[in-house]
């Protein structure tokens, strides 16, 4: 009969795994607790849940189908709106709110934890993990999300746990682990279907481990994606049995119907065609120029102040700027109307014309429309402070230890966005000697051009999931440099 761990054998477990944790849970806890009161001058749905803008596209389906009206919005996967459809099965409105967001805590604490345990593992760097995992809790830029209720906080946890459960395939052994790795990697595809490419890249990993009999790279390899196939399966012939067709990711196209007929779709689809900045809320953005300033409905095509006007290459031959004037008057026009079919009328001949506008800026300035446009929406992305949303209150607002802490967040994801880039592109073009942080480098490339570059679509936000898969690279390239200085030194 086997007898069970020891009591030191316990001890060294709690010391292993159950004190990390707890640092963890401190930490994020405490920021947790400090960013709902943050918010709370806003609006929250719980003690601890803040209201979000977009929400309703996610819990407004749980909440939809207990009314008995159904599934809708019937728009996006249903990755988050089933989650929170099992909180409703217990708990009233506010409490599953706040249910849901402490288990985006406990699930993120749990992921930087593994995650950075693999990334000690896959570095072979043991005493990689303490500063790796310490510097992760305190780069809080993907936990700002832990509060609100949309999909950022359980994305950026599944895609940090493909990683980990895929090293730990890869360093222990186990089909066990890569069936995990593939499971994790559809639950991040059935939150956020833009990320659903990643799922070729284990496949890939495996596929070139020449050292395998190829029989053998091809079982593991079709492992992987089973989990995803059964599921996306059953998603399908769902859309099918209600929609007809073959819809096996959304049922309407990359964007929500009630969106797809807007000004505000019709002036992004516009900018996008030439890389200016689509949101409003920005003080210099393009789209203050095209009708979104605050004096809604008042303009009359005129430039607004402290917003360059388009640059040249915007324009062509069919459309110049006395065209970009009239496609203003127009969103100014469509924006002081109630919702409505007058409002949809003059929204969707808008987008026509921006898509017929995109049409042309593509035959006539094909690296414009094709590269540089798709660099610059990559721009508007990534260069931020990294911390603009930290706070409520501006800058001038805050005190000292306040301002030093926004700094601080904003040498986290400057670290992150410029030093992991590059140690992503050095993991790649090391794969043979680096396959697992090649993996990860994989991830964060395409995370991070995913959007703006598929899209055509570049906000703040879209940075959040793959935040500490670039994080963590740049504490391994530091660590890199670190050791090879140390190497030298001791020559």
């Amino acid at each position: 009969m086997k007898s069970g761990p020891s009591p030191t054998g316990r001890m060294s477990l709690i010391a292993r795994h159950g004190l990390p944790l707890l640092v963890g849970l401190v930490l994020r806890g405490a920021f947790f607790i400090w960013n709902a009161h943050e918010v709370s001058g806003c609006r929250l749905e719980g003690r601890w849940a803040a209201w979000d803008a977009d929400q309703w596209e996610y819990i407004g389906t749980a909440e939809s189908y207990l009314a008995g009206n159904g599934w809708q919005p019937d728009h996006r996967m249903p990755g988050y709106g089933v989650i929170f459809l099992l909180y409703r099965q217990v708990f009233n409105y506010r409490d599953a709110c706040d249910a849901i967001t402490i288990t985006h805590l406990l699930v993120s604490v749990l992921a930087v934890y593994a995650f950075c345990r693999a990334l000690a593992s896959a570095a072979v760097m043991p005493r990689l993990f303490w500063p790796a995992y310490v510097l992760s809790l305190l780069a809080v830029y993907s936990a700002l999300s832990d509060n609100v209720l949309v999909n950022e906080s359980f994305t950026t946890s599944a895609l940090m746990l493909h990683w980990a459960a895929y090293v730990r395939y890869r360093t222990r052994g186990g089909t066990g682990w890569l069936l995990t790795a593939g499971a994790l990697i559809g639950l991040a595809t059935f939150l956020r279907p833009i990320y659903g490419p990643i799922l070729v890249i284990v496949p890939l990993a495996e596929l070139l481990r020449r050292e395998r009999p190829l029989t053998r790279r091809l079982l593991h390899a079709a492992l992987f994606c089973l989990p995803f196939l059964v599921v996306d399966g059953i998603w399908t012939w769902r859309n099918h049995r209600h929609y007809g067709g073959f819809h096996p990711v959304t049922n309407h196209g990359s964007w929500n119907p009630r969106y797809s007929k807007s000004p505000l779709y019709a002036g992004t689809e516009l900018l996008s065609t030439w890389g200016g900045h689509a949101y409003w809320w920005e003080p210099s953005s393009d789209s203050r120029w095209i009708g979104f300033e605050a004096n809604v409905g008042l303009g009359t095509g005129k430039p607004v102040p402290g917003v360059p006007e388009p640059p040249a290459y915007a324009y062509t031959s069919g459309y110049t700027k006395d065209s970009l004037i009239h496609f203003a008057n127009g969103i100014r026009r469509a924006r002081a109307l109630q919702p409505g079919p007058e409002r949809d009328s003059i929204s969707l001949g808008l987008i026509d014309m921006a898509h017929a506008w995109r049409a042309e800026h593509a035959r006539e300035h094909p690296f414009q429309y094709h590269v540089l446009a798709r660099l610059r929406l990559l721009k508007n992305q990534s260069v931020s402070s990294g911390s603009e949303v930290l706070y409520k209150r501006p800058v001038g607002a805050l005190s000292t230890p306040e301002l030093a802490y926004k700094l601080l967040q904003s040498a986290f994801y400057w670290w992150a966005m410029a030093v992991g880039s590059m140690v992503a592109l050095y993991a790649l073009l090391n794969a043979r000697r680096f396959p697992l942080m090649a993996v990860l480098g994989a991830m964060a490339l395409y995370a991070l051009v995913a959007c703006p570059w598929i899209m055509r679509a570049a906000e703040i936000r879209y940075n959040i999931p793959v935040f500490h898969l670039l994080f963590a690279l740049g504490i391994w390239g530091g660590a890199l440099v670190l050791g090879h200085y140390r190497a030298r030194a001791t020559r």
